[in-house]
Formats: structure tokens, C-alpha cells, sequence
């Protein structure tokens, strides 16, 4: 499952290792956590530096990670926090062409 969200103001304590789905009963350590991730101009129609880059240097941007076993009725636990997604959309035509899935195997 591809997820993206917009990050405003971000500040030091922002670290893409920290976007997880927590899985109840288990250790963080065996938690689905954020893979293959891209940083995205804030209108989401660009990418901000390569895949797999570091985080860029600006405040506002859009953030998209792939997360394996996706539960959809579990929050995400981010550095700010848990939130819970939207709703599961089809993934547009920008995030096809800026974000393809890219097997491990």
C-alpha cells in the first residue's frame, strides 16, 4: 500500500524510520515500516531529490512510503504522533509515474 501525506513545517524531529504501522502484541522491531520512500513537491507532482535520497532541506513537501500488509483500521505512528489514514483510493497517475512499486525480489 502506497501512503502519502504532506509534511508542513517540518522540524528536527522528522525521521522517515519513525512512519510505522504498529501491529498489536508485537515489538516495534517487527512493525511494518515506511519502505521505498519519496520526498514530493508539496503539489505532489514532482520529486523533491531521487527515490531513496535523504529527506530535502525544505519545511513543506509531500512524503510517500510503501507499506507491506497494510491494515487499513490501524494507525500509522509517525514522529509527530499515530494518525489514521483516509480512506483506500486508487492511486493516481502522478504516483504511478513518481512512485512505482519496486519488487525486493
Amino acid at each position: 500500500m502506497l501512503i502519502e501525506l504532506l509534511v508542513e513545517n517540518r522540524d528536527g524531529n522528522f525521521d522517515p524510520s519513525d512512519f510505522a504501522q504498529p501491529r498489536e502484541g508485537e515489538p516495534r522491531d517487527n512493525w511494518q515500516v515506511a519502505w521505498a520512500e519519496a520526498y514530493l513537491s508539496q503539489d505532489g507532482e514532482s520529486l523533491l531529490v531521487e527515490r531513496w535520497g535523504d529527506v530535502p532541506d525544505v519545511e513543506n513537501f509531500r512524503f510517500a512510503f510503501f507499506l507491506h500488509y497494510y491494515r487499513p483500521e490501524n494507525p500509522i505512528s509517525t514522529s509527530y504522533g499515530m494518525f489514521e489514514c483516509t480512506p483506500v483510493e486508487a492511486m493516481p497517475d502522478r504516483l504511478k509515474r513518481l512512485v512505482p512499486f519496486e519488487s525486493m525480489d
